[in-house]
């Protein structure tokens, strides 16, 4: 994300994965009204973000996101 669209830089990482949820979040509806089918992930890496919507959750291997203290996956 370019930096004229921020106020701060430290907010740019915040920002885009914003961002990468909101796509993921509308991937598989893109997708299924163009013919094709999602398949879930069957539960592996499943994600702990509270950017990723719940019906979505099963379709994805969140490798961004991760429990710790160290990482951030969202508020």
């Amino acid at each position: 994300m370019p930096r004229c669209h921020l106020e701060k830089e430290e907010d740019r990482e915040e920002e885009e994965l914003k961002y990468l949820y909101r796509i993921a979040n509308e991937l598989p509806a893109f997708l299924e009204e163009r013919g094709f089918t999602a398949e879930p992930a069957n539960g592996v890496k499943q994600s702990t973000s509270p950017l990723l919507k719940e019906e979505v959750k099963p379709y994805y291997r969140d490798y961004i996101c991760k429990v710790s203290e160290y990482v951030f996956c969202g508020k």
